[in-house]
C-alpha cells in the first residue's frame, strides 16, 4: 500500500493509500499477455510511455476514462484491473455518466485516486450513514464545500463532536466555527439546571471547543491533494 496520484495535473501525491501496486501489477500482466509492449500500449491510448510505465510500477493510477479504455484494449472489465467488482460499477458508472451506487466510506477511499475533484464529491454523496472518523479517512478527496456538508450532517447523526478535531484542517472556517459551538452547546443543554456534574459537562465542553479549534490550521483550503501526472 503506498501514497498514489492520478492524473490531475500538479504531480502532487495523495495523502491517502491505495493499493496501486497490485493495479500495476494487473495493468503488466495484461499487457503482456495481450502481447503488447509498454509503448505500444503507449501509442494505442495516446499517452506517454512514461504514464504507462508508472501505471506498471504503481506510481499513479489511469484516470476512469483511461480505465475503461484500457479494459477494453486488453480485453478484460475494469474489475479485473481493478480487483474489486464495486469500485469496478463505480468507475463504470461514471464513465457512462450513470447514477453512482450507494457505497461504504471504505469502498469510497479505494476508488477515490482515481475520480477527479467532480467525481470524487459525487461518489462521496453516495456513502450511507457517513461517520466522522470515516469522513476524515474521506476529507482528502473532497472538495470544501461537500465535505462541509457532510461533516454537518455526520455530526447531527452520530454526536461524537470530539473527533472534530482530525477534520478541522479540511473544514472552511465558517463550518468549522459552527460545529465548534454545537461541542458547547452539546455538552451542556440544560446550563441553569446544572449542577456539579453540569459545570463538569460544561468544562469539558469548553475543553472540546478549544481543541477543535486549536487543531485548525491558518491556512485550510480544502486539505485535498490532487495529485496528477503530466502526459
Amino acid at each position: 500500500m503506498i501514497g498514489v496520484q492520478n492524473e490531475r495535473g500538479d504531480g502532487k501525491m495523495s495523502a491517502m493509500q491505495f493499493d496501486s501496486v497490485m493495479v500495476g501489477s494487473r495493468i503488466m500482466k495484461l499487457r503482456k499477455a495481450a502481447g503488447m509492449t509498454q509503448m505500444q500500449l503507449a501509442e494505442t491510448m495516446g499517452v506517454s510511455f512514461q504514464a504507462v510505465s508508472n501505471w506498471e510500477r504503481g506510481m499513479s493510477c489511469p484516470d476512469i476514462a483511461r480505465l475503461t479504455e484500457l479494459a477494453a484494449l486488453l480485453g478484460v472489465s475494469v474489475d479485473e484491473i481493478l480487483g474489486s467488482k464495486k469500485a469496478a460499477r463505480v468507475a463504470e458508472a461514471i464513465a457512462k455518466d450513470e447514477e453512482i451506487p450507494a457505497m461504504s466510506a471504505e469502498e469510497m477511499v479505494e476508488i477515490a485516486p482515481v475520480l477527479t475533484q467532480e467525481q470524487a464529491d459525487a461518489a462521496g454523496e453516495r456513502v450511507e450513514h457517513v461517520s466522522l472518523e470515516e469522513l476524515i479517512r474521506m476529507a482528502p478527496f473532497l472538495s470544501e464545500e461537500t465535505l462541509d456538508r457532510l461533516a454537518e450532517r455526520a455530526c447531527g447523526e452520530d454526536g461524537k463532536l470530539s473527533e472534530l478535531c482530525g477534520l478541522a484542517p479540511f473544514l472552511s472556517e465558517e463550518t468549522l466555527d459552527r460545529l465548534a459551538e454545537r461541542v458547547r452547546a452539546c455538552a451542556v443543554p440544560e446550563r441553569r439546571n446544572a449542577g456539579q456534574a453540569g459545570r463538569a459537562r460544561l468544562r469539558r465542553g469548553r475543553q472540546a471547543e478549544r481543541t477543535v479549534r486549536a487543531c485548525a490550521v491558518p491556512e485550510r483550503g480544502n486539505g485535498r491533494p490532487p495529485g496528477g501526472e503530466d502526459l
